[in-house]
């Protein structure tokens, strides 16, 4: 069914605006829903699980995410997530909901590099809709936000990757899946058939980060989950991100996180 994106034909269900708490985590399997979510990251880094894979989560992830589809959220506790999220229907010319799978809706995600103007529109419409609950104003912001995702998306549906854009996005993919993949900037950029200098800015400029400290920062994480989560030794966690000597990884540990792997245990 053709997609109308009209102020009349959307119901804002709730919104809000939330910064994660220091141990958020987020599975769509806990709890049911059958709506639609804007879901935007405003600031803060980590990580989201779909059955497209896994995808980082940064300043400017938008996501569309299905009521009844599988997500699982986790963020960075050193860099929390800010989020801006909008569960709404779209509706047919009797008021009633319009199952979402029967719409040609937008992809689910897609990342803006200038969110500001979004964010703006959320805020705004975060008051309308606390002052008028689903009122005409907090709907006509919706619109507005939806069209903002359909403008970004048919600007970039013709755009194709290259092929350092496309490997780094597969070394991202990859290092959050299993972090022991890649042990150093000059592994992936050999996967991308180019030199580190090359690969660290190209990497720089696609994601906004230092490919370095990304890579030991993805990888910090996964051992603070499996530390915390698990009861595998300091010297099978370090193992498990790739570093084969425990007293390396221990120092990393301790620089990154402030304490040691047996302190942040305890």
């Amino acid at each position: 069914m053709e997609l109308c994106i009209h102020p009349d034909r959307l119901r804002i269900n709730s919104s809000g605006r939330t910064h994660c708490a220091p141990n958020w985590s987020w599975r769509t399997d806990r709890f049911s829903w059958n709506d639609l979510d804007l879901w935007v990251v405003i600031a803060g880094q980590g990580r989201m699980e779909s059955d497209e894979g896994l995808t980082p989560l940064q300043r400017g992830s938008t996501w569309l995410l299905r009521g009844g589809e599988f997500y699982a959220g986790h963020q960075n506790p050193h860099d929390r997530l800010l989020v801006s999220h909008t569960h709404f229907d779209f509706l047919n010319e009797d008021g009633d909901q319009i199952p979402w799978h029967t719409l040609s809706i937008p992809p689910r995600h897609r990342t803006l590099v200038h969110i500001n103007e979004l964010d703006f529109i959320l805020q705004s419409m975060l008051k309308a809709h606390r002052i008028d609950n689903n009122g005409l104003q907090a709907r006509i912001l919706l619109a507005t936000a939806l069209h903002c995702l359909l403008d970004h998306d048919h600007e970039h549906s013709h755009k194709q990757l290259t092929e350092i854009e496309q490997g780094i996005d597969q070394c991202c993919n990859d290092l959050l899946a299993e972090p022991v993949k890649w042990n150093s900037v000059q592994e992936m950029a050999d996967s991308c058939h180019c030199s580190v200098d090359y690969f660290s800015k190209q990497f720089q400029a696609r994601t906004g980060k230092n490919p370095s400290h990304y890579l030991t920062t993805v990888k910090m994480d996964r051992a603070r989950s499996l530390l915390r989560y698990t009861t595998l030794s300091a010297q099978q966690v370090a193992e498990s991100v790739g570093y084969v000597d425990p007293g390396y990884f221990s120092r990393v540990f301790k620089k990154q996180v402030g304490v040691s792997p047996k302190l942040y245990r305890e």
